[in-house]
């Protein structure tokens, strides 16, 4: 029980010491909120730290629907419509000093687009830009994947918009190419045949062996507008753009160099690294999907 007293007369003098402090302090000028003069290093501001709206897959899975706007205007203490619980207004008395929207950087917005409003029946235009990676391989390619349902089966049709080295699609016969790579040292000649339509290989300028390529092929960076030339308003679509590097070790064959052994035969010495953006929705309208289904 002593112990107990102590510890609370201990507490209690060291608030009151604290206490006498601040008075002292600020009655002898000191900046501060009591002594009436403003200070941005001292005063107190009120916010919100961690706010979701519907571009986190797990709020928009829990029937958020409030956009980044919404929050926005929550923050600044105007009216907004709740999505969630009965779906009633909300406004804040005081609107908050700052505010944080934190929505998750993964799949961020992509589950909104499901709500979008049907396009008009026309073909979609995409603008695409690529810089590559400063500690990876030039670039070879900028593609655009197209998929869609068709009697009932799921269809994909893969599209070149934008490549490097001046190179052009095979003619409608098709072409056999020479493909001329170099790793600064060795020079290798293969024969590739190219179907109709279709871009030749980038080449490839890695030396297997000491697991390193050269950056003499493909392009630093890769841009191109392009419209869907098989655009049918009738059928739901999804767009997504893939980004090719040229041919760099695969990471087996660089640790077979660093094991001083042979790469292993069951697994390519080579790959081609990638990137891939969000897919983009279409959605017909009712009235044109109806016509197409009759």
């Amino acid at each position: 029980m002593r112990t107990r007293i102590n510890l609370l007369t201990f507490s209690f003098l060291c608030s009151a010491l604290f206490t006498a402090g601040a008075l002292a302090a600020d009655s002898a000028g000191e900046p501060g909120l009591s002594s009436g003069t403003k200070n941005p290093l001292n005063n107190v501001y009120f916010g919100e730290q961690h706010l979701h709206t519907q571009d986190s897959p797990d709020a928009f899975a829990m029937g958020t629907r409030n956009s980044q706007d919404d929050a926005y205007k929550f923050c600044k203490g105007k009216p907004i419509k709740k999505s969630t619980g009965g779906g009633y207004t909300v406004q804040k008395k005081t609107p908050y000093d700052w505010c944080a929207v934190t929505d998750h950087a993964v799949m961020m917005g992509l589950l909104p687009m499901t709500l979008a409003k049907p396009a008009r029946a026309k073909a979609p235009t995409f603008a695409v830009w690529a810089l590559k990676d400063p500690d990876s391989g030039n670039l070879d390619r900028i593609q655009i994947i197209k998929g869609w349902y068709k009697n009932g089966y799921p269809w994909e049709k893969i599209y070149d918009v934008a490549w490097s080295d001046g190179r052009k699609p095979a003619g409608t016969k098709g072409e056999v190419v020479k493909i001329v790579s170099t790793d600064g040292v060795h020079v290798s000649t293969n024969y590739h045949t190219v179907p109709p339509g279709k871009l030749p290989p980038v080449g490839n300028t890695v030396d297997v062996k000491n697991a390193s390529y050269t950056n003499t092929i493909g392009d630093t960076q890769l841009s191109a507008v392009w419209t869907d030339p098989d655009f049918d308003p009738s059928q739901h679509a999804v767009y997504y753009v893939r980004v090719l590097e040229i041919p760099t070790p695969r990471w087996s064959t660089y640790d077979a160099k660093a094991l001083g052994i042979t790469p292993p035969a069951v697994v390519p010495a080579t790959i081609q690294e990638r990137a891939w953006a969000s897919p983009i929705w279409y959605t017909p309208d009712a009235s044109v999907a109806k016509k197409a289904i009759s």
